[in-house]
Parts: structure tokens; C-alpha cells; sequence
């Protein structure tokens, strides 16, 4: 008998225009960075906090991140932490509830407000948002309330050695 649930995440497949790399303009809300699916076993998930990471550089370029199910705003919007270079945005409360179902998969999606080049953004910066599930992370069993932390990606994901899943590259104009 399994007692607790599992999870897999991984990068979503590209939908053109969305969230393949690709420019987008400075000054805009609701910019889609990346979107990444999440896979439950065993039993439902819940997601109670996670941190997406931003490339090295774009303090300046991006105003704040927030997540999304499909069209339903889960957070509020949170201004990236600038800890020494190391650009991120930690998630610790949701106003709506992610929950993966039992041996399913559900996609969360990470939109940016864009700084405008008046407010410090610049022109041809790159910016990636990448999720890491190493550090800030948890999910909860619902029917086990099992906490799942600090998970290690499969090596079949799109990952690289600090436990993230790095999304598609965006080039600022």
C-alpha cells in the first residue's frame, strides 16, 4: 500500500508564440515566461510554495511575477528578491489552490509584468524563468497532508545540475 503521493515536473510542451523564445515588449503586463507541468502519483497534490528563479541581469527588466492555472490568477504579485545577483521570486501563499490529481498532470504558468526602458529595463536582455525545486518548495498530500520538499528532477526532464527546470529564453525589445 502506497501511503504518500509523488511528483514529477517538467518544462510544458512550446505553444508558439506563448512560450517558445521569442521578444517581448518593455512596459508589458502579463507576459507568459514559462509554463510547467506537474505530474501527481499515488494521490492529489497540493502546491504550498515554490520559487522561479530569473536569469542573471534582469532585476531591472522585470516588475513582478505571478502564477496562474490556465486564465485564474493563483497569487498575488510578487516583486523578484535581488539576493547578491541571484535574481528570484518565492511563492508562499496561494488565493486560489493548485492541486495536482492523483496520476494526472496540471500546468502552472509564470507571467511577468515588464519594467518600461524609463523604469530600467533594457533593450535585449534576455529574460528566463526557471523553477526550483530544491529550495521554497513544497507540495502537500491531501489525504496524507505528506509534505514533499526539495525534490531532485528525473534526469529525463529539461534540467540542469541546481534542481531546476529552465524555461525558453525571452528577448526584451
Amino acid at each position: 500500500i502506497l501511503g504518500a503521493g509523488t511528483i514529477a515536473v517538467t518544462l510544458a510542451p512550446d505553444e508558439v508564440n506563448l512560450t517558445e523564445s521569442r521578444i517581448i515588449l518593455a512596459g508589458n503586463n502579463d507576459e507568459t515566461l514559462a509554463k510547467f507541468k506537474f505530474n501527481a502519483t499515488n494521490e492529489d497534490l497540493k502546491l504550498t510554495k515554490i520559487r522561479i528563479n530569473l536569469s542573471a541581469g534582469t532585476a531591472e527588466e522585470v516588475a513582478s511575477l505571478a502564477l496562474y492555472d490556465g486564465s485564474t490568477k493563483l497569487t498575488n504579485d510578487v516583486v523578484p528578491t535581488n539576493d547578491s545577483g541571484a535574481i528570484y521570486a518565492d511563492f508562499n501563499s496561494f488565493n486560489h489552490d493548485f492541486i495536482i490529481a492523483k496520476d494526472s498532470s496540471k500546468t502552472l504558468t509564470v507571467k511577468a509584468n515588464i519594467n518600461s526602458v524609463s523604469n530600467g529595463a533594457v533593450s535585449g536582455t534576455i529574460v528566463t524563468a526557471t523553477l526550483d525545486a530544491f529550495n521554497n518548495f513544497e507540495v502537500r498530500g491531501v489525504n496524507s497532508n505528506t509534505v514533499i520538499s526539495g525534490i531532485d528532477i528525473d534526469a529525463n526532464d529539461v534540467v540542469d545540475a541546481s534542481d531546476v527546470v529552465n524555461g525558453r529564453g525571452m528577448t526584451l525589445r
